[in-house]
C-alpha cells in the first residue's frame, strides 16, 4: 500500500508527465491502494479476532482478576505487548530466516521496509541524528571522493582501494538500515553487531563483501529529499538540487564522517552511481571534492551490462525481497527495478529496439551517458580508463593519489585488479559501434591529459 501510494505521488507531482498519463494511471493507483486497505483490514480484524478469542478462553478456564481483556487493555497490557513482540523479533531474527534465497531474516526485513521504505522515516531518522548527535558540518573539512559512472566500469574496484588507505569514512553494511542517522544508529547497533566471513556479491563478479564492506548507499540520501526532481516512473534525469538540499547533503557527510571514531578517517568516500546526474550540485556542496568518472571499453563493457541485466532478472523471480532492497536503495542500474538514464535529446541515441532484453539497448546507454558526462562535467572532473587502470595499475593509481593527496605509501594493490577477459556478442550493431568507439576515444584522450599533468 506504502509503495502504490508513493508512486502516486511521485506521478501527481512530476512536470514531466503528462495531465493524460496522469489521469490514465492514477484511478489504477486509487484501486491498488483499495485493495491493499481491503486487506490489510482483514488481517487486522483477523488479528484481533485471535486476540480476543485466546482472551475470552482464558478468562473463561484460569478466572484471572483482572481479566486478560482489562489487562491488554491497560497501558501495562501495552507495554507487555510491545515487550513480548520485540522480544519474539529478535528470537526469530536470531534462530529463524524466512526465506531459503535471502540472507535476511523476518524481523531485518522488515526493519528494513521501516527505514527505507517509508520517505517520512528517512527525514525523520535524519533529524534525529542531527538533534541529537549535533551537526558536524564544516567541522574539519577536507575535501572529500566521489566515484560515479555507469555501472560495471571499475567503480567498486577504485572506491575499495581509497577505502583501504585507511583515510576514508564511507558508507558500509553495518550503517544499514538507517543510514541517514549514522551517529546515532551506530551506537544504538554496536551492542548486536556480528562478524560475518566475507561472501560474493550478488554480481558474481568475485568482488566479496561482509558487514565491514564500504557500499553505494548515499542514494537513500538523495531519494528521501530530492526523489521527485530526477526519480521518475520509466527514467532517471540530470537536475540541479536546491540549497536546501545541498545544506542537507553537508550536514550528511559531516555526519557520517564524524561517527567514525578513528581519527585518521576524516575524510568523506562515496561510489554512487546516480551521482552522474547530479555532478554540479555535489561541486556546489564540495568545491575542493575530487570527483572521479572510470570509463571502458564499450563492448566488453556493453556485455557485461546485458549480462549483469539478466542475471538480475532471474534473481529477482527467486528472491522478491532482492527487487524491493533495490528500490529502496536506489539502485536501477539491472533487472526488472532497471531504470535508464535520460539527458535529453542532446544527448540521446536511439536503437531498433528499446527493451532493455536488446544487447544494443545498453550499448546506446553507453553513447548516451558518456556523451553527455564529456560535454557537461566540470573541468577538475578526473575520467579514468579502466582498461589503463588495468594495465598499469601502480602507476595509474599512484596519479589519482596525487590529485587526492594521498601517499601510495598507504596501501598496496598488488594483485587487487585484473584485467577481465575479453567477451564477444555478434549482435551489436555496427553504427552504434561506430559512434561509440568514438566517445571512448574522446574518453581515453581526457583520461591521458590528466594522468600528464600528475608525472
Amino acid at each position: 500500500m506504502l509503495a502504490v501510494a508513493q508512486k502516486s505521488i511521485r506521478v501527481l507531482s512530476s512536470k514531466c508527465i503528462s495531465e493524460h498519463w496522469k489521469e490514465r494511471v492514477l484511478p489504477r493507483y486509487a484501486q491498488d491502494i483499495i485493495k491493499s486497505t481491503f486487506y490489510l483490514a482483514l488481517m487486522l480484524s483477523g488479528l484481533l479476532v485471535w486476540v480476543s478469542a485466546g482472551a475470552f478462553l482464558l478468562d473463561k478456564w484460569i478466572n484471572p482478576e483482572p481479566t486478560t481483556i482489562e489487562t491488554l487493555t491497560s497501558p501495562v497490557g501495552w507495554i507487555l505487548m510491545t515487550v513480548v513482540s520485540i522480544l519474539y523479533l529478535y528470537t526469530r531474527n536470531r534462530f529463524s530466516v524466512l526465506s531459503k534465497n535471502s540472507d535476511y531474516s523476518f524481523s531485518d526485513r522488515l526493519l528494513h521496509r521501516l527505514a527505507l521504505g517509508t520517505p517520512w522515516m528517512g527525514r525523520i531518522s535524519f533529524e534525529i541524528d542531527q538533534a541529537l548527535a549535533g551537526s558536524k558540518e564544516g567541522e574539519e573539512e577536507q575535501s572529500p571522493v566521489f566515484i560515479s559512472g555507469l555501472a560495471r566500469a571499475g567503480t567498486t574496484i577504485l572506491m575499495r582501494i581509497f577505502y583501504e588507505t585507511g583515510r576514508f569514512r564511507s558508507l558500509t553494511y553495518r550503517d544499514m538500515p538507517f543510514v541517514l542517522m549514522p551517529g546515532i544508529w551506530k551506537r544504538l547497533s554496536q551492542p548486536f553487531h556480528q562478524n560475518k566471513a566475507q561472501k560474493e556479491r550478488a554480481h558474481g563478479d568475485g568482488i566479496e563483501v561482509n558487514f565491514d564492506s564500504p557500499e553505494a548507499f548515499e542514494e537513500v540520501f538523495w531519494k528521501t529529499f530530492s526523489a521527485n526532481e530526477y526519480l521518475f516512473e520509466d527514467h532517471l534525469s540530470p537536475y540541479s538540487a536546491s540549497e536546501e538540499v545541498i545544506h542537507r547533503f553537508r550536514q550528511f557527510v559531516g555526519q557520517v564522517v564524524s561517527s567514525e571514531e578513528q581519527p585518521s578517517q576524516q575524510r568523506y568516500l562515496s561510489k554512487n552511481n546516480n551521482n552522474i546526474l547530479r555532478l554540479g550540485s555535489i561541486r556546489q556542496a564540495f568545491p575542493d571534492a575530487l570527483i572521479i568518472i572510470p570509463f571502458r571499453d564499450p563492448i566488453q563493457h556493453t556485455i557485461s551490462l546485458f549480462q549483469q541485466h539478466i542475471q538480475f532478472c532471474a534473481m529477482y523471480e527467486t528472491d522478491p525481497f532482492s527487487y524491493n532492497y533495490m528500490e529502496w536503495l536506489g539502485h536501477h542500474e539491472f533487472g526488472v527495478v532497471h531504470r535508464p538514464f535520460q539527458f535529453g535529446d542532446r544527448w540521446k541515441v536511439t536503437t531498433k529496439d528499446h527493451q532493455p532484453g536488446n544487447i544494443n539497448y545498453w550499448l546506446a546507454l553507453w553513447i548516451n551517458t558518456y556523451t553527455y558526462l564529456l560535454e557537461t562535467t566540470h573541468k577538475d572532473t578526473v575520467f579514468v580508463s579502466f582498461e589503463l587502470l588495468c594495465r598499469e595499475p601502480q602507476q595509474y593509481i599512484n596519479n589519482l593519489f596525487l590529485k587526492a593527496n594521498l601517499s601510495m605509501n598507504d596501501l598496496s594493490i598488488e594483485g587487487q585488479i585484473k584485467t577481465p577477459k575479453a567477451k564477444q556478442d555478434n549482435n551489436i550493431d555496427q553504427e552504434l559501434i561506430k559512434q561509440a568507439l568514438q566517445t571512448y576515444y574522446d574518453l581515453s584522450a581526457s583520461s591521458r591529459n590528466t594522468s600528464v599533468q600528475h608525472h
